[in-house]
């Protein structure tokens, strides 16, 4: 059970429904209209789903866990389209964020128990107000569905804390989250083997090859989740006692090692060394972690001709500063940044505080070959989309949710409590630094969980609080 048995019910009954009423009108709408008859019928399912899930604790636990732990593989589910609203594709994987969107917002409408924040609240305000005012525009539609993908990865944060609270609960979600990863891991060896069609392409050596994307639409899907899903192996290793679990923890993670370099993300590269070598330090594996950053030195020496392939476009900064903004800086990034500022130099002054609501570039660049709507930049990103309001706000719920993992690492004398500041702080690190060459944030994956385990150390922070006061 995810709750303690008492107080199972978060109303004093279910309410009563007229069911056989409604049953016929529902009917007949088929019978008039079968399409709207559908959807009327859908839409009532979905509304008593609901109200049956805000009436109980458990059931609502149980819901929003198997949300969080199925994502991995809801996403790979990204072509079966049912159809288009507005210019938004709708598949299973928008239908289920729309639904986590519009849950929160029930169980907030009732006052049920969530964990809030400012910087988060401030962040979704911020965003909602930009898009409001793209209403009207060319990339109206494009704000739309990067403003939705936005707040459903968001979403969760505000009842996750809730639901996961428990060490046990937690651990569980953990191994859950590791072995629905494992399903796009397969997959990216079934397309390094020739049996699926890569999704995404590189040109390396002036040669096109494939990139491991686990049947997602782009490699930084599968990236994201190989970003938790390391960071969780590493707690759940620290924290298994029987050889068994670390067995399958090691090939686990090898395995991860081994897709990874066939990505070919550079920036992952640098973000899962980064997270392997701080999360021994921060266990107080001062030797194991400066042994294997040693390791991986020696290794990177071992190949340095793929070293230099890799990196030679981030190397250009050192011999020439200026060459930051052009397309020799990270295979095209620093043009692409320097249209974006320019453009965004040329807002009247009040977009500079909101933002244009989306991330289309509005000078005309004709010979621009990179797309125009993809700064892969997440921090300019947030300045053009939604204005300096909106990057203090994702700036501050950063800090914010470094802060609490700071919290917990320095006042909490709780194993399960550190765990959890260093699984948070090294997210919020790995997100800061994904963030310098892409958008995390447009992949719900990338903030789905950076929320999740955020909302579990915003709440074991504040009961641990409330416990210091009494």
């Amino acid at each position: 059970m995810f709750v303690h048995q008492k107080n199972e019910n978060l109303g004093s009954q279910y309410p009563s429904v007229p069911l056989i009423p409604l049953i016929v009108a529902l009917l007949i709408g088929v019978l008039v209209n079968a399409k709207f008859g559908l959807v009327a019928i859908m839409t009532v399912i979905v509304l008593l789903v609901t109200v049956l899930l805000v009436t109980s604790r458990s059931l609502f636990a149980r819901c929003v866990f198997w949300l969080l732990v199925s994502k991995p593989i809801v996403d790979l589910t990204w072509r079966w389209n049912v159809g288009s609203v507005a210019g938004q594709r709708l598949n299973l994987q928008t239908l289920i964020g729309l639904y986590a969107i519009f849950l929160v917002i029930v169980v907030w409408i009732l006052r049920r128990p969530v964990v809030s924040a400012w910087p988060v609240v401030g962040l979704v305000g911020a965003s909602a107000l930009s898009v409001l005012l793209s209403i009207g525009t060319a990339g109206f539609s494009n704000g739309l569905n990067d403003f939705l993908r936005l707040t459903s990865g968001i979403s969760l944060f505000f009842v996750a804390g809730s639901v996961l609270c428990k060490e046990h609960i937690f651990r569980r979600f953990a191994w859950l989250v590791v072995v629905t990863i494992t399903v796009p891991l397969a997959l990216s060896l079934l397309q390094l083997w020739g049996r699926l069609p890569y999704e995404s392409w590189d040109w390396i050596s002036g040669m096109q090859v494939g990139r491991l994307s686990g049947s997602y639409p782009h490699v930084a899907n599968l990236v994201c989740y190989l970003t938790y899903g390391h960071l969780l192996a590493l707690y759940l290793f620290s924290r298994s006692n029987k050889a068994v679990q670390r067995v399958f923890l090691l090939m686990w993670m090898g395995l991860l090692y081994y897709v990874l370099y066939y990505t070919y993300h550079r920036t992952a590269y640098l973000v899962i060394a980064l997270q392997l070598v701080s999360w021994l330090y921060l266990q107080r594996q001062g030797v194991l972690a400066l042994l294997t950053g040693v390791a991986g030195a020696i290794g990177a020496i071992t190949r340095l001709s793929v070293v230099k392939e890799l990196y030679a476009s981030s190397l250009v900064a050192l011999s020439s500063p200026a060459a930051v903004f052009t397309q020799s800086f990270l295979r095209g990034r620093g043009e692409q940044w320097s249209r974006y500022l320019r453009d965004f130099a040329h807002f009247r002054p009040f977009y500079w505080l909101t933002g244009r609501g989306n991330a289309l570039l509005i000078g005309d660049y004709p010979q621009y070959v990179l797309a125009s709507d993809d700064p892969h930049n997440d921090f300019l990103r947030f300045l053009y989309t939604y204005g300096f309001l909106g990057l203090f706000f994702y700036l501050g719920t950063l800090f914010s949710l470094f802060g609490v993992a700071l919290r917990l690492l320095k006042l909490s004398t709780r194993r399960f409590d550190k765990d959890l500041g260093r699984l948070v702080l090294l997210s919020v690190v790995s997100i800061a630094v994904m963030s310098m060459t892409t958008v995390p944030t447009r992949y719900p994956a990338a903030v789905w969980y950076l929320f999740v385990l955020g909302s579990v150390a915003t709440s074991r922070y504040r009961q641990n609080r409330q416990a210091n006061w009494r």
